[in-house]
């Protein structure tokens, strides 16, 4: 899914790690919502419909990969600005 950050941020100046710092943080921000939200559709879904339960934990599983590559993405440019 996910490029590796070494050939994802190769050639980023150091001068550029606060802005893509910053834009990290709000991907991670953004992801977080979503997740919540999605959790509690799915606390709603759970008893009504599997199917519909079973498409909103897909979402939330797809919006975690995300959240997990933003946090690994943070970790590297930080790692590589030290």
């Amino acid at each position: 899914m996910a490029e590796p950050q070494d050939s994802k941020y190769t050639g980023i100046p150091k001068s550029l790690y606060p802005q893509v710092r910053q834009q990290i943080a709000e991907r991670t921000g953004v992801l977080k919502k979503t997740i919540k939200e999605q959790l509690k559709q799915l606390d709603i879904a759970a008893g009504e419909f599997e199917e519909a339960r079973s498409k909103i934990q897909v979402g939330i599983d797809e919006l975690q990969s995300h959240l997990d590559e933003a946090d690994n993405d943070l970790s590297y440019i930080n790692e590589k600005d030290k």
